[in-house]
């Protein structure tokens, strides 16, 4: 069976896409005049087979239980009856992501004792282990001074080899048949060690 084209209302276009948690991303679209509902369809292939995940009346959809580093590719159309039968849109352009652990947010971030910085993050959900950053320029090259290999630490203190600003930044990772899936870096954080 073909589905019945209408040209009566705009196609829909997806205004974002992006991973919200390790298993989750989240679609969002703008709304289409005369619209009755939106179509969601996924694959893990950009020009493979597509299936409908979720039809309904709001602008976004939060599609769960992905597994992390996979890609997966969504396209939306949108509906509406014309003489008591649905008609559709055609499908709006196809994008692209991967699930991954959530941004990383340091909630705190201090010197302590002598040329210590103590950092405390929050909690990742689904992350195995975090990698902290370190410059002495918030915009440019950091180097990774320390590999945590537990989703459960949220602190770490670090020995700073002089007396001045350092910047730190805080990634979670999740691993995945032996490979690390990063989320987004925190923000940096200024520790003035004196």
């Amino acid at each position: 069976k073909t589905d019945t084209i209408t040209t009566s209302i705009k196609t829909p276009a997806i205004s974002s896409l992006k991973s919200v948690a390790y298993n989750k991303i989240q679609i969002k679209w703008k709304k289409i005049a005369k619209a009755k509902s939106y179509q969601v369809y996924r694959s893990t292939s950009r020009y493979g087979t597509y299936k409908r995940i979720k039809t309904t009346s709001k602008l976004s959809f939060t599609d769960g239980k992905r597994a992390s580093g996979t890609t997966y590719y969504y396209k939306i159309r949108a509906t509406r009856k014309i003489g008591g039968k649905t008609r559709y849109t055609y499908f709006s352009n196809v994008k692209a992501t991967k699930a991954r652990p959530a941004k990383s947010l340091i909630i705190s971030a201090k010197a302590v004792g002598k040329n210590r910085a103590k950092l405390k993050w929050k909690k990742v959900a689904g992350a195995n282990g975090y990698e902290l950053h370190r410059s002495t320029s918030r915009g440019r090259s950091y180097r990774r001074v320390k590999v945590l290999t537990k989703g459960s630490t949220v602190t770490y203190t670090n020995k700073a080899p002089k007396k001045r600003n350092y910047y730190y930044k805080v990634r979670a990772y999740r691993l995945v048949n032996g490979r690390k899936v990063y989320g987004d870096f925190s923000a940096a954080k200024r520790i003035r060690i004196k």
